[in-house]
C-alpha cells in the first residue's frame, strides 16, 4: 500500500513533478531517492551511475528568510535589505565624534582646566621651547599681549597674572600701550609716572597692556625704577624703551 501510494503522487500529486527514470528503471524503481551515489536501496545499482536527478531551474532554488535587519556585508559589496533592488545606504557618520573639544574661555589657561594658575605658566614654558609644540588652543590663550605669537614676553606677564601683579590678559586683542603710555592716551606724561608708582606698590593692579607699558626694564616687575624712567622721559622727543619687548 505505502509502495503503492508513493508511486501514484511520484506522478499525479499536485505540484508533483514527472520523475525521469534511468534506461530500464520501472515505476516501482522510483521509490528510492537519488543521491550522489546514484539510486539507493536498488540492491544491483551500480556506485557509479550517474544522479538521474531532474535538473534543478530557478523556481526550485531554495529560498531562505531575508530579514530587514540583516547585517549588511563585509566584503565592500552593497547591500540589498528589503529585497527591492535598492541598495542600503550607510549609516551617517557622527561627525562630534572627531570634532576637537572647544578651547578654553580662560585667557592664559593654557592647560584648559578653566582657570590661570602656575601649571599654565610651567606648560607656556615648555610650549615655548617647543616641549610639546603648541596646540591650537595654547596658541591661543597662551598669547597674553595678543601680538599673534607666542614668547617670552607672553611668559613675564602671564607669571605676573598668576602672581597678581596683573590682571585683565589680552589674548585676541593686541595691546596698543606704547612703552611708558601706562594710561593708553598714546602721551607721556606725569600720570604715566604716578600710575606705575601705583603699580608698584600693587595700590593699583595693572591690566597686562598697563604692565608691559610700565614694565620699562623688562623684568616681569614695575618698580620704581620703572616709573622714575617714565618721567625721564616726559617732555622729550621720543618714549622710553622698554626692554625685552
Amino acid at each position: 500500500m505505502l509502495i503503492a501510494a508513493l508511486i501514484a503522487c511520484s506522478t499525479g500529486c499536485p505540484g508533483g513533478r514527472q520523475r525521469a527514470l534511468p534506461d530500464g528503471k520501472t515505476e516501482e524503481d522510483a521509490l528510492v531517492y537519488p543521491d550522489s551515489r546514484g539510486w539507493l536501496g536498488d540492491a544491483g545499482a551500480d556506485a557509479d551511475a550517474p544522479d538521474a536527478r531532474p535538473a534543478m531551474d530557478a523556481t526550485d532554488a531554495p529560498r531562505g528568510d531575508v530579514s530587514p535587519d540583516a547585517s549588511p556585508p563585509r566584503d565592500g559589496t552593497a547591500s540589498d535589505s528589503a529585497g527591492d533592488g535598492s541598495v542600503d545606504s550607510a549609516p551617517a557618520r557622527d561627525s562630534s565624534v572627531d570634532a576637537a573639544p572647544p578651547c578654553s574661555a580662560v585667557c592664559g589657561d593654557v592647560d584648559g582646566d578653566g582657570k590661570v594658575t602656575a601649571t599654565d605658566v610651567t606648560l607656556l614654558v615648555n610650549v615655548l621651547a617647543n616641549n610639546p609644540p603648541p596646540n591650537a588652543c595654547q596658541q591661543a590663550n597662551g598669547d597674553v599681549d595678543g601680538d599673534g605669537q607666542l614668547d617670552d614676553v607672553d611668559r613675564r606677564a602671564l607669571a605676573a597674572v598668576v602672581d597678581g601683579r596683573a590682571n585683565t590678559p589680552s589674548c585676541g586683542s593686541r595691546c596698543s600701550n606704547a612703552c611708558g603710555d601706562t594710561n593708553g592716551d598714546a602721551l607721556i606724561t606725569p600720570i604715566d609716572a604716578l600710575r606705575a608708582i601705583h603699580f608698584s606698590t600693587l595700590s593699583t593692579v595693572p591690566t597686562v597692556c598697563e604692565l608691559l607699558a610700565a614694565d620699562i626694564d623688562g623684568d616681569g616687575v614695575v618698580s620704581s625704577a620703572d616709573a622714575n624712567a617714565i618721567s625721564a622721559a616726559i617732555g622729550g622727543p621720543t618714549g622710553p624703551t622698554c626692554l625685552n619687548r
